[in-house]
């Protein structure tokens, strides 16, 4: 083994031990969690970075020091976080989960990620100590990652996540954690209306013996129920005569009505084999309110109607503030509202009653760390431009 290499076994032989003493931790402690809250974690942050200040400019000679400020070290800590991060991605992670099941309250991801920032620490450190113009760049990619990866780490038992039940023309002030604990928040909201609007339902083919959709693997061929559309199952093929958005039956037939509990129904025409002329006949998905229709083919298949997606849903809301704000919003999923420190989001809502639900479930976060996580990453932005600028002007 050459001399050039003695620093990367030396650090990854570190790096092994912090993973193994993760392992040791997090079998005799499984159930022991750190969970700093404001201010203490705060005032651990403060620490950390005094102690890395002082550390590096007092004893930079210092052996120790040299080596937590050195590539190897960082090379070895940045891989030991990039292989929990990558069993994270690959092993289902469970909230009620422990070790490999939920690797961001483990002992070994604490570990990672406090050697993570020990070391980036220390070779920013380097940089800023004593400081050059030149480093610019560096030093902003590296303050940014730093201000991120412990603002997010740190602020993570400071976020607070509730979901608000909501019924239309009612005002509502309290929300429940996962525990059902509940909570009265300095927000009210009452919902005015709930809106959804919905992909056209899917035509499908299923064997009546065990009321699968007949098709290949997880995927299922369809035909869309929208008017003249038309396609094949199978061996079948299949025409949309007509079809209805909103229907009820009535007297052997389906009439379209905008009513609370009508469904999506599709008159259709089926040829295929076996078939001396085609077969025509009524379909629905049914809803909470009425029951399914299928076309049954005579020959152990039948034709049916899937519940319509969702494409959109939203909460058309007043929120209430107690300094007497009345404000207007429209909460949408991935579109939330902000107000007071709180973002709002669309959840769920009352899936057996579909696009009549009168029912709305909003889930309320707030993070009060999430505005230094933007920081860290706008000063990374600021450093890549910074460095992809003076590597332009060479």
């Amino acid at each position: 083994m050459t001399k050039n290499n003695k620093p990367y076994q030396f650090s990854f032989a570190i790096i092994a031990l912090i993973f193994m003493l993760g392992l040791i931790m997090e079998f005799l402690f499984a159930e022991t969690r750190i969970n700093l809250e404001f201010p203490i974690n705060l005032y651990v942050l403060i620490a950390f970075v005094n102690i890395l200040f002082f550390s590096y400019y007092f004893l930079r000679e210092n052996k120790i020091v040299k080596w937590l400020s050195s590539v190897p070290a960082a090379v070895a800590a940045i891989s030991l976080f990039a292989a929990l991060s990558l069993i994270m991605g690959f092993v289902p992670q469970e909230e009620t989960g422990t070790g490999f099941y939920n690797i961001t309250s483990s002992w070994m991801y604490l570990f990672s990620l406090l050697f993570l920032l020990l070391v980036l620490g220390m070779v920013t450190m380097k940089r800023l100590i004593p400081f050059r113009l030149k480093n610019v760049g560096f030093l902003l990619n590296h303050v940014g990652l730093w201000i991120a990866l412990a603002c997010g780490s740190l602020g993570a038992s400071d976020v607070i996540s509730l979901k608000m039940p909501l019924n239309e023309g009612e005002v509502s002030w309290k929300a429940y954690n996962t525990k059902g604990e509940v909570f009265e928040l300095p927000v009210a909201i009452k919902l005015n209306d709930f809106s959804m609007e919905l992909y056209p339902a899917k035509i499908v083919l299923v064997n009546k013996q065990d009321s699968k959709i007949v098709g290949k693997g997880k995927k299922y061929d369809f035909v869309s129920s929208e008017p003249g559309k038309n396609g094949s199952l199978s061996n079948y093929q299949i025409d949309v005569i007509e079809a209805l958005e909103d229907a009820v039956y009535f007297e052997g037939v389906f009439r379209e009505v905008h009513h609370p509990g009508s469904a999506p129904a599709a008159k259709i025409s089926v040829t295929g084999e076996g078939f001396d002329s085609s077969v025509t006949g009524w379909i629905s998905s049914g809803s909470y309110n009425q029951m399914a229709m299928n076309l049954d083919l005579g020959n152990g298949f039948f034709v049916g109607m899937t519940d319509p997606e969702p494409a959109k849903f939203a909460s058309d809301v007043f929120v209430y503030t107690k300094d007497g704000k009345t404000e207007t919003a429209i909460i949408e999923v991935n579109k939330p509202y902000s107000i007071n420190h709180w973002k709002i989001y669309q959840s769920s809502y009352n899936e057996q009653m579909g696009k009549w639900s009168t029912e709305s479930v909003v889930e309320l976060v707030r993070d009060r760390w999430l505005p230094w996580v933007y920081i860290g990453i706008y000063l990374m932005l600021a450093g890549a431009i910074v460095i992809f600028w003076k590597g332009a002007k060479r």
